[in-house]
């Protein structure tokens, strides 16, 4: 059996990126505060593959054919969670926006998991309006640092099985592959960045997917 193994940790820090609809800071005059981990950032991700080929067993029995020449090709992929940005949905700040500015959040707040701490703590936190005014643009702008929520981990397992059978000379045969996608649940792809519901999931993986493929050389 053949196998690999990789393990990749990093931290990707920006301003700004081209992924989104808006790529302007919640404040167009200080827009070095937007400086903070980057949307596409992912700390940790591990990968295993493998190739296991049973080659041809002895014999021209009904056991030899059956359990002769099969190959299993598993992936696994562990990926932990990508930030996404929590905004209040409004343009009280005064930056022509509602796609930017971002909540005032409770001292305590905790980084945001999907479904689980902002749901959570979403009465927390709160707009800021013009509560906190002091005469400046700047009070109008929320403190929460940009892309601060981070959906949850992801689990892909592929495997691929595949069954070579001959018929009559050795150079005539037939082959049988069938792949498999399965995710232990559903995961989500996409979550809400408004504040009032953050880090709820709106969109989602499909939990199985098969394919099957019969490739013929002669």
């Amino acid at each position: 059996m053949n196998s690999s193994r990789s393990y990749t940790w990093s931290h990707a820090i920006d301003d700004s990126v081209d992924l989104q609809s808006t790529t302007t800071p919640q404040d167009s005059f200080f827009p070095g505060l937007d400086r903070s981990t980057s949307l596409f950032d992912q700390r940790h991700r591990f990968v295993f593959s493998g190739v296991y080929q049973t080659g041809r067993l002895s014999g021209d029995g009904f056991a030899s054919k059956v359990f002769s020449n099969w190959t299993f090709a598993p992936l696994i992929e562990f990926g932990s969670g990508r930030p996404f940005n929590i905004i209040t949905g409004n343009g009280d700040n005064l930056q022509l926006s509602s796609l930017t500015g971002r909540p005032i959040p409770p001292s305590t707040l905790l980084v945001a998991s999907c479904a689980l701490q902002v749901l959570r703590r979403r009465a927390s936190c709160k707009e800021p309006c013009g509560a906190n005014f002091d005469g400046t643009l700047i009070s109008l702008d929320g403190n929460l640092r940009r892309n601060a929520g981070i959906t949850p981990w992801t689990v892909f397992n592929d495997l691929r099985v595949a069954k070579r059978i001959y018929f009559g000379e050795a150079f005539q045969y037939g082959t049988d592959c069938r792949h498999v996608q399965y995710r232990e649940s559903v995961q989500c792809v996409s979550v809400s960045p408004l504040f009032t519901n953050a880090g709820q999931a709106t969109a989602a993986y499909d939990p199985r997917q098969f394919q099957f493929a019969i490739k013929l050389n002669w």
